[in-house]
């Protein structure tokens, strides 16, 4: 039988599992590692990982994530304005980015049309895209950079 301190490491382990790519062996490695950690920096991650909910949402512009009412790649003078790259979801982003060969805007759908899942246009993030293009007044190029799969061919076409 576990005592307290057992229940709670495992009960660390297990919330640490949610994560995504994260197995038992990993999530026992990085319940151990914060163990490890000063106390001063385990209330800030803890801190931080409360506010999560009331300080990160979606852009205005984009759909990307923030702490902002806009995010830093659309409040970006130096980036280029005619050029949108629009994504199925914020992960999306953070790839190109990491990349470094994308200097345009980018627009998040969180998500794709898929009728079999009874995803509508409605549902994901195309009429601000819609928008967007028919706002800006010089020529826009949108590039469409979905996964090839039926669900991202149904939203490419749409």
């Amino acid at each position: 039988m576990y005592n307290t301190k057992e229940k709670f490491f495992k009960e660390l382990i297990n919330c640490l599992k949610k994560l995504p790519g994260v197995g038992e062996k990993t999530a026992e490695r990085l319940a151990l590692s914060l163990i490890e950690q000063r106390r001063d920096d385990l209330e800030n991650f803890s801190l931080l990982l409360k506010k999560l909910p009331d300080n990160v949402h979606k852009c205005k512009i984009c759909g990307h994530l923030t702490d902002e009412d806009v995010c830093m790649i659309c409040a970006s003078e130096g980036r280029e304005k005619n050029s949108i790259c629009v994504v199925e979801d914020y992960k999306s982003v953070f790839m190109f980015e990491k990349t470094g060969n994308f200097e345009g805007k980018y627009h998040v759908l969180n998500g794709v049309i898929s009728p079999i899942d009874g995803i509508t246009p409605d549902e994901v993030n195309i009429d601000s895209l819609i928008k967007r293009i028919q706002d800006n007044t010089n020529q826009t190029e949108v590039i469409i950079a979905l996964k090839p799969s039926i669900e991202g061919e149904a939203t490419t076409l749409y």
